[in-house]
């Protein structure tokens, strides 16, 4: 369910001073109230000098052959899924709401199955109050699934001068570092919980 009208995003690199957090991230997408980026638009930031201290060690997942790949090219190739993840995959979608309170309900064609739905929010809700606790990491799957996709589209590849020739490399190393964040991210599961410590992950 795409936008009415697209809005064009902002995409600026900026290089960071103090970042404070525990960790400082590659890129953010703001503002985070989804109500502005829908009327609005919003605006994304490559924090470009966060990059090196993301330290890169693959060996405890990968052999030899495919550490060297990806301590060679991670970084590059990341750009790109960060772009698109930023841009695209946070920028797109919208909210339907109901027309008024007892308004009708808009029908939907599911542009998968092709079957015809009933389903929107109600005045008063939100993405957060429907999906509660997973409402961040429910977002942030959604990105990456489309910036993973992205990254498959030949459109993308001139915009970060990605030759014909690297796009095995950088498909693999995209896949790859997903793979490693999703194991490295178990240690942030809190068991007597049951909760997650970090919407990324």
């Amino acid at each position: 369910m795409e936008k009415d009208s697209f809005l064009a995003p902002d995409f600026t690199t900026l290089e960071i001073i103090s970042f404070a957090s525990v960790a400082c991230p590659l890129g953010i997408n703001i503002p985070n109230y989804d109500e502005i980026r829908q009327t609005e638009g919003f605006k994304n930031v490559y924090l470009n000098n966060s990059a090196p201290s993301y330290h890169t060690s693959p060996h405890e997942f990968a052999d030899w052959q495919q550490t060297k790949l990806l301590e060679e090219n991670t970084f590059r190739f990341y750009e790109v899924h960060v772009a698109c993840h930023e841009l695209l995959g946070h920028g797109v979608g919208k909210l339907i709401y109901r027309e008024g309170a007892d308004g009708p309900t808009p029908t939907f064609v599911d542009p998968v199955t092709k079957e015809e739905f009933q389903s929107c929010y109600e005045e008063g809700e939100t993405w957060t109050s429907k999906f509660g606790p997973i409402a961040t990491s429910y977002e942030e799957c959604r990105a990456d699934s489309c910036a993973l996709y992205l990254c498959t589209l030949p459109e993308v590849y001139p915009l970060f001068d990605i030759k014909e020739e690297e796009v095995e490399t950088m498909l693999f190393c995209n896949i790859m570092n997903y793979m490693r964040k999703g194991t490295l991210g178990m240690v942030l599961y809190n068991p007597e919980t049951k909760k997650w410590g970090q919407a990324h992950t």
